[in-house]
């Protein structure tokens, strides 16, 4: 049981942060690399912006679920 939990948790952390860093390369690549007009900058950055609002959402969640399933507050400090 432990073990299921620690990869299921483990999936959710990676997929959180994996989407935020995907979407944040993405619009940098637009803006440095490609330098799209800025009409189309904006879409991407509101495509950013909801997936930081989205990992942020998840990011609260596992912390909740961290909170319920460990009672100490060590890990958390460290």
């Amino acid at each position: 049981m432990q073990h299921q939990l620690r990869v299921q948790l483990i999936s959710e952390m990676a997929e959180a942060a994996g989407a935020l860093y995907m979407a944040t390369q993405r619009f940098w690549r637009k803006k440095e690399r490609e330098k799209i007009a800025k009409d189309e900058l904006d879409r991407y950055q509101a495509e950013l912006d909801a997936q930081y609002r989205d990992s942020r959402i998840k990011g609260e969640v596992i912390e909740r679920k961290l909170e319920a399933y460990f009672s100490s507050v060590e890990p958390k400090a460290l």
